[in-house]
């Protein structure tokens, strides 16, 4: 098995908890703090998914560089970060 597969296969199992428990606390409080929460682990759920897609190449049409995954990750991280802000 690739490492790198092994990683993103490893990485799924907390964004997976994280996200579904962003879901269990919007479905108790809908207000703007947990809906940030949310999109924010759906946004890291899909960098996991895009990091698996590409070593699996399941698209090799994109020609994803791993400059492009990279921005997008931190672009993700910083959402994620944010998400946690609550004034």
């Amino acid at each position: 098995m690739n490492v790198t597969l092994l990683k993103g296969l490893v990485a799924f199992v907390p964004a997976g908890m994280l996200f579904s428990g962003s879901v269990v606390l919007f479905a108790k409080r809908r207000t703007v703090y947990p809906l940030l929460q949310l999109l924010s682990a759906g946004c890291l759920v899909v960098v996991v998914l895009t990091h698996v897609c590409e070593v699996l190449q399941l698209f090799p049409w994109m020609h994803w560089e791993p400059e492009i995954a990279l921005v997008i990750t931190s672009i993700f991280r910083v959402l994620f970060l944010a998400s946690f802000y609550s004034p």
